[in-house]
Order: C-alpha cells, then sequence, then structure tokens
C-alpha cells in the first residue's frame, strides 16, 4: 500500500503545469522553456527544426484537446477554468481559482492548492501522455521487458500466449478471515511440446502463520518450485508456481486453468487510511483478454476504486478522475475489463481507502 504521491518521472511536468495557472495559458511567458513542448503530445507534431513559438502553440491546442477529449465532469471543468480556456480566458488567477474552490466544495484555494491540485494536475499530464501516445500509434512506448525472449523461457511466457485471464479478489468478510484469490486463465501454446506453466506469485506478509495455500483446478499438477527468502525489510512475499500439464500441448492448443490462493489476514494489512493498493498486469507476452474484479465486505468499503490501462509501469495506477472511476454494486464488487493489452504497458484496478 502507498499513499498519493506525484511519479517522479511526471513530477518536472506537473510543476510547469501548476505554473501555468498563475496566468492561464495564453500567456504564460514561460511556455517557450517549458519541458512540456517536449512531450510527445508536440514532438509528435512538429517538425526537428520548428520553431519554438510553432511547438508552444502545438501545445496548447493539445493541452485543450486533452481536457476536451480526455477528462469528464469536475474535472474538465476544473482544467478549463484553470489553464484558462474558453470563457475562462482572460479572467486573473484569483477569480478562477475562487471558481475551483467553489467548485470541489472549499471554502477557499488553499483547501485545492496541494494535494486536490496535484492529483488534478497527475489527471491532466496523464491525459498528455494518453493523446501522445495515440497520436504515435504507442510507438513511445516503455520497451517491452525481454522475458518474452528465449533467455527466460516458460517463467513469464515462453512458448504460449495468454488468450484470456480473469482474476476475482474476494476481501476477508471480518478481520483474520480467510481472503480468496481466484486467478483462472487459458493459453494457447506457440511451439510443440508444451509441458509447463510457471509464474511467480506475492503476498503480503512475512510470517509462516500468513503464508496462503494453493490449488489448482485443471487439468495438470501444481507445485511450489521456489518460496522467495524471508526478510523483514521486505513487505511481501513470492511463491513460484508451476503447473505440468498432464498431456504436452502442441501448437494452437489450448489449456485452462484456475489456481485458487487463500489467506488467512488482518484488515490491518489490507486497509489504511489514505493510502492506495490494487491489482496489476503489465503483459510481457501477448495478452488477449484480461479483468479483473475486487468484492469488499459490507463493513470495509474503499473510498474510490479506479481502472487504468496502456500506462508505462512508472506512471501506474495513475489517478481516480470522472472518466475511469468505478462503481461498487450492492454486493460490494467492481470489475474491469480490458482486451488486446499491449506488452510492456499496466493495466489494473486500483482502490483507495
Amino acid at each position: 500500500m502507498k499513499r498519493f504521491g506525484v511519479p517522479n518521472e511526471a513530477r518536472p511536468f506537473v510543476a510547469d503545469l501548476r505554473a501555468i495557472g498563475r496566468t492561464g495559458i495564453h500567456t504564460y511567458p514561460a511556455l517557450t522553456d517549458s519541458c512540456l513542448l517536449e512531450l510527445p503530445v508536440v514532438t509528435g507534431f512538429a517538425s526537428p527544426q520548428a520553431p519554438v513559438a510553432e511547438r508552444a502553440r502545438i501545445f496548447i491546442d493539445a493541452l485543450e484537446r486533452a481536457i476536451e477529449t480526455r477528462l469528464r465532469g469536475k474535472d474538465q471543468l476544473t482544467a478549463r477554468m484553470f489553464f484558462g480556456y474558453g470563457e475562462h480566458a482572460g479572467v486573473s488567477s484569483r477569480d478562477r481559482y475562487y471558481a475551483i474552490a467553489k467548485l470541489h466544495g472549499k471554502p477557499g484555494w488553499n483547501g485545492f492548492r496541494q494535494e486536490p491540485l496535484d492529483r488534478h494536475l497527475v489527471a491532466v499530464f496523464l491525459a498528455l501522455h494518453a493523446l501522445g501516445e495515440e497520436s504515435s500509434g504507442f510507438a513511445t512506448a516503455v520497451p517491452a521487458p525481454a522475458a518474452a525472449s528465449r533467455s527466460r523461457p516458460l517463467v513469464a511466457g515462453g512458448d504460449y500466449v495468454l488468450v484470456s485471464r480473469e482474476v476475482t479478489y474476494n476481501f476477508p468478510q471480518q478481520d483474520g478471515a480467510v481472503r480468496e484469490i481466484l486467478d483462472a486463465r487459458v493459453v494457447e501454446a506457440t511451439a510443440d511440446n508444451v509441458t509447463r506453466w510457471r509464474q511467480t506469485k506475492y503476498y503480503r506478509g512475512t510470517s509462516k502463520l500468513a503464508q496462503p495455500e494453493f490449488t489448482l483446478f485443471g487439468p495438470g499438477d501444481l507445485s511450489i518450485l521456489r518460496e522467495s527468502p524471508e526478510r523483514r525489510d521486505v513487505p511481501a512475499r513470492g511463491h513460484l508456481l508451476q503447473v505440468q500439464f498432464h498431456r504436452p500441448l502442441q501448437r494452437g492448443e489450448q489449456a485452462e486453468f484456475t489456481i485458487v490462493m487463500r489467506q488467512a489476514v488482518h484488515y490491518s494489512d489490507l486497509v489504511k487510511a489514505d493510502h492506495h493498493d490494487g491489482w496489476r498486469i503489465e503483459p510481457i507476452i501477448p495478452t488477449a483478454a484480461f479483468r479483473v474484479g475486487v468484492r469488499f465486505p459490507p463493513d470495509c468499503r474503499p473510498r474510490v476504486v479506479w481502472h487504468y490501462e496502456d500506462l508505462p509501469s512508472v506512471l501506474a495506477p495513475g489517478v481516480p478522475t470522472e472518466a475511469n472511476t468505478l462503481n461498487l454494486d450492492e454486493t460490494g464488487y467492481a470489475g474491469y475489463e480490458w482486451s488486446d493489452l499491449l506488452v510492456g504497458y499496466a493495466y489494473g484496478l486500483e482502490w483507495e481507502w
């Protein structure tokens, strides 16, 4: 679990976005010197020889486009006010700040200008990032890990692709009870004589009493090949699991199986006020479909749940916005599904207490 913080990689961009609010986008004097002009959403549309004034104009248009297409509701209106677009152009920062504070139910700007504004500006930065990735055909992606190469066969992919995966995370119904995680998948062999599947499963807690139980449903035999060493400074442990198929898979053949992890936990291990936690996948092999769902108990519901996708690992899990927030149903469940996941990007569900 972590508290909110601006990702290190985003800090210089967020700082420059914050500075723009003091004057508004159209009169910000330092825009031509800003690192914001180096974002793909600008460089993807400007020639290498483009003068800085042209790149600044491209950024102004791109920021407005990101606000209008990537943000919704209060997030969109807040951005229009803060950066001075449309009817808010030329309005003093004092009046714009007051309107934003009022929009969010704050008694004054001091109630919004710190963490709430940081969260908003991270959302704006991610909207710009997504627009740049989209316009470049995801050419600016973080390089995919080398695990898809032959140097690490079968540990995280190897001779198969992931046709589908569905994770269901059931929180314990009371403190000290068992949490249950069902991890169902369909893999398809891309070579002949694929005999096994392997993956490392991580869980919180270093106590021997907190070790989980793993059960396999489907054809094959489940074994634990290696357990990570116990260290007091590491808040999680891991097991390298292996499913040995009863019959080797030939190219194009599929295997469907589910691994269930059950573990007794305390709420204090999973719940901490103002902290966030979640479930993430970062594909290193082709993945056609992935779904994750979480069910929270009636007396332990998070403040917010959101989904994220197509993010470099260093920017995940993003921040909750009106565009990506999920509502819990009457049973406390929220879920989301992705298709045709991009190798090297992060996808997941996150919740904050």
